[in-house]
Formats: structure tokens, C-alpha cells, sequence
């Protein structure tokens, strides 16, 4: 059995989805923590915000139209786990994300394969 360690990062999330990670074959991946950044000081926006992000393991929401308030974080599971297995996929999409505000929402996920 080999445990492998892994980060996947997107600082760029647009207004489509994009895949993220694929688990590999022969592998059972554990998503082990999902941590959400706003890391923009000042908006027009009156919500606070610049769009929602929306993430899909496997075909379901880990969480949906998610704000994240400028120059703060969100983190999701705290400490629980998700199994994935072979082929099941992780897809993000951003939502009314300005095109002048790209690059402001930031998400960064680890991993544990075992295969």
C-alpha cells in the first residue's frame, strides 16, 4: 500500500466549471481538508463579496453558491473525511465572479491517495 500526500490549488476561479483533480486508477483518495480565500481588501460589491464558488466530489455539493467576505477564509469538513474512489472527480465553478475581480477567490485542497 502506498500513502501519498497532495495539494491542488486554483487561484483563478472563473465563472465555469473546472476540473480539479481526477482520482487516479487502482487509488482511493481521502479529501482531508478545503480551505476558501477572499484575499481582496475593498469592493463595490455590496454583500461584501465577489461571487460564490460552488464545488462538486463525485456528483455531489461539498457546498453550493459558498460567499466568502473579502480578506477572510472559509474552511470545510473540520477534521472529517471524504472517501473518493477511482475516476470520481473534484469540479469547482465560480458564480457572478466580475471579470475585472479574477484571480479573487482562491481555493486550495489536500489530499491523501492510497493505492
Amino acid at each position: 500500500m502506498t500513502i501519498l500526500y497532495k495539494s491542488v490549488r486554483n487561484l483563478n476561479i472563473l465563472n465555469s466549471a473546472t476540473l480539479l483533480y481526477t482520482v487516479p486508477a487502482n487509488t482511493e483518495a481521502y479529501l482531508l481538508g478545503v480551505i476558501m480565500c477572499n484575499p481582496t481588501t475593498t469592493s463595490s460589491n455590496p454583500s461584501n463579496t465577489e461571487g460564490t464558488i460552488s464545488m462538486k466530489l463525485g456528483g455531489f455539493h461539498l457546498f453550493s453558491q459558498l460567499r466568502v467576505a473579502h480578506n477572510s477564509t472559509y474552511e470545510a469538513l473540520n477534521g472529517q473525511k471524504i472517501m473518493l474512489t477511482a475516476g470520481e472527480q473534484i469540479v469547482i465553478e465560480g458564480t457572478n465572479i466580475p471579470q475585472s475581480s479574477a484571480g479573487t477567490l482562491h481555493l486550495h485542497v489536500s489530499l491523501m491517495e492510497v493505492s
